[in-house]
């Protein structure tokens, strides 16, 4: 396994687990200490995270919220979704990624690649890629501290001045036809972005289906395909259009 198969491993452990020992890691990786030493230190200098008293957790400027619960939701879940997102994403894209505590999973994993244009209107997505190795574009806004974003006629401006290759979205719920959210504001933002994106990727976990927001902002047929935590059972399937492509 190379230093950079390390890291990657290392940051999915601590986001799954919040918290793991440096003893542990060392362990599971077969490495000595000193290895595993600095391996932590690459994560720690590109501030993804943070090491106290022989533990390793995420790097974490804010402190307990109504978005850091949201956040820690179904985490296992939102970490299998980005790691297969993290799949689609070509070396020197043009990459949106909005407000979405499961985006922001996805966001992550990009702290380790290099040579991307990342385009998010997400005030904490912004900080996770605040010290790496990709061109980061803030929309910029009014600020909505809810949900630690950015929304409004301005941010409308910035997305519609971007080619985006391939835009990640998440959602609160789904309805009859397409994904839904709770905040208006989100709602043009989003719709602008799919209409800019060559393409659009939902990133969304099954616990989600039994949800409904108050607005719809896309439907199906708009965008290009779902990645859940999991395959789809029959029924489920059936929720969506015949041709359209449901990842895991």
């Amino acid at each position: 396994m190379t230093r950079e198969d390390r890291e990657s491993r290392i940051l999915q452990e601590v986001i799954e687990k919040r918290t793991v020992s440096v003893n542990d890691l060392a362990k599971m990786f077969n490495v000595t200490m000193e290895t595993i030493r600095k391996d932590i230190a690459s994560l720690q200098e590109k501030n993804i995270v943070a090491k106290n008293y022989g533990q390793v957790s995420l790097a974490d400027p804010y402190l307990e919220d109504e978005f850091l619960k949201k956040e820690t939701q179904d985490l296992a879940a939102k970490t299998k979704i980005a790691q297969t997102a993290l799949g689609l994403i070509p070396n020197n894209a043009v990459v949106y990624l909005d407000t979405s505590t499961t985006v922001l999973q996805l966001a992550r994993l990009l702290s380790l690649r290099s040579n991307l244009t990342i385009v998010t209107n997400s005030l904490r997505i912004n900080e996770v890629l605040s010290n790496n190795q990709n061109d980061i574009l803030m929309t910029g806004g009014k600020y909505r501290d809810r949900s630690k974003s950015y929304y409004g006629d301005w941010t409308i401006r910035a997305i519609d001045a971007i080619n985006i290759d391939i835009a990640f979205l998440g959602g609160d719920g789904l309805s009859a036809d397409g994904v839904t959210i709770g905040s208006y504001g989100e709602l043009t933002v989003k719709k602008e972005v799919i209409k800019r994106s060559k393409k659009t990727a939902l990133m969304v976990s099954t616990s989600k289906f039994m949800k409904m927001g108050k607005f719809t902002y896309t439907n199906f047929s708009d965008v290009d395909l779902l990645i859940t935590e999991r395959e789809l059972s029959n029924d489920e399937k059936l929720r969506f259009p015949k041709d359209f492509l449901l990842m895991n």
